[in-house]
């Protein structure tokens, strides 16, 4: 698609995004139901779980409302949000982008977490219920995913706007990670930091989240620990990444403690490599470090594109698996291969792989997901129809993002 047709396109979707408003369903949303949780904790009721599954496949829609799932706001539809409006101000004839992404803001800290620092809490009861502990009732229930994720926008934010309190918002979110958070740290200086406070994962793309705040922090705001958990969850992320390029959902000391299933799938291996690409950017790491976390970036990026995207530009949910990736796996990848053509590109025949994949990425994701006559923009695509749910967060918001970072990238090349 050419950019006049993408920035039609990326108009349609804000359209509807704010006729519809901040709270949608989610695609999670239907696994904290009490009666599906009730129904995955035993092996006899698992044939009525995947009964109850085929209903919502068949209609996703009718099926929350049957089981009263209210539509709700999950915090990181304030990151892409605030993160493409940012971006579309730069481009060919804009919205009022200010005006938006300053209403983004306030809804974002509206939702915040009562407590010192800012962060929000994950809506989802059924999220990482196998590594909870007992609830620590002395400090907020931060997740570490949308705690970084806004926190950074709220940064960024506040730095494009000009409004200190902003930039003071950011910096107080990367402060609740270091307060709030679990943090294991190695003798071999790596690092991780928990999902929540009552959690002891180490989740690598929780950790890639934190990293990026915690780099985009000013340098004189960014305390000596500050500056040494990010060090040391850059060497985590270089360290997981296995030989092939690729990386597991969790680190292997993880695995090692809590079991479970290793995983190498899309998205998440889309959001380690563009938090290597953004922190390369920002030349906050020492030059041994972003030596390796530049080549770290190189192999995982040629592993994405060869493993986890055919030639066409179809992406795959996981390494192993034939079900295509969602909507999600298409636009944060495209935003990872935007912000590594960004950078510092080290392989030319990488960069010229990626020039090539992004466009088709793009195609793909519209013809596969977007509804052109509403602008609402399915989650996945199951048995060949499309998920439908309107949800923001994981549907258009995403796409939108991509959108601008594609056509921004674009622009600064012509």
């Amino acid at each position: 698609m050419i950019a006049e047709q993408l920035l039609t396109l990326w108009n349609l979707l804000d359209e509807r995004n704010r006729c519809l408003g901040y709270a949608r369903y989610d695609f999670g949303d239907v696994k904290s139901h009490s009666l599906l949780l009730w129904l995955a904790r035993g092996r006899g009721k698992r044939i009525v779980l995947k009964a109850l599954q085929g209903i919502e496949l068949a209609a996703p829609m009718t099926w929350r409302r049957i089981l009263g799932i209210r539509k709700q706001v999950v915090p990181s539809l304030f990151y892409h949000l605030g993160m493409t409006y940012m971006v579309r101000a730069l481009l060919p004839d804009p919205p009022p982008c200010k005006a938006l992404l300053e209403h983004v803001c306030r809804s974002a800290l509206d939702l915040r977490l009562d407590g010192e620092h800012v962060c929000w809490e994950h809506p989802y009861s059924h999220h990482a219920a196998s590594w909870r502990d007992e609830p620590r009732i002395d400090v907020p229930l931060s997740c570490a995913h949308h705690t970084g994720r806004v926190g950074l926008m709220l940064l960024k934010a506040g730095q494009y706007l000009d409004r200190p309190d902003l930039r003071e918002a950011g910096t107080s979110a990367a402060k609740a990670l270091m307060t709030y958070h679990n943090w294991q740290v190695y003798p071999d200086k790596t690092c991780t930091v928990s999902y929540y406070p009552h959690t002891r994962d180490e989740v690598i793309n929780t950790g890639a989240d934190a990293a990026v705040l915690l780099a985009a922090v000013p340098s004189e705001q960014r305390t000596s620990k500050m500056q040494e958990s990010l060090e040391g969850l850059v060497r985590m992320v270089v360290s997981e990444q296995q030989t092939d390029g690729s990386w597991h959902y969790c680190t292997r000391r993880h695995y090692e403690r809590f079991g479970g299933a290793r995983v190498i799938d899309n998205h998440h291996t889309a959001m380690n490599l563009c938090a290597l690409a953004v922190i390369g950017r920002l030349d906050v790491l020492p030059r041994n470090l972003a030596e390796d976390a530049r080549d770290a970036l190189e192999r995982g990026t040629r592993f994405y594109l060869n493993e986890l995207f055919l030639p066409d530009g179809r992406g795959l949910h996981l390494i192993g698996s034939r079900q295509s990736t969602g909507i999600v796996g298409y636009s944060e990848g495209v935003s990872a291969l935007s912000a590594y053509l960004g950078g510092s590109v080290v392989s030319s025949s990488v960069a010229t792989q990626v020039r090539e994949m992004i466009p088709k990425m793009i195609a793909i994701a519209v013809d596969q997901f977007v509804n052109l006559r509403t602008g609402d923009v399915a989650c996945y695509r199951f048995f060949g129809r499309p998920f439908h749910i309107q949800s923001s967060r994981w549907g258009s918001a995403p796409l939108m993002q991509a959108i601008t970072d594609y056509l921004r990238l674009s622009q600064q090349n012509e």
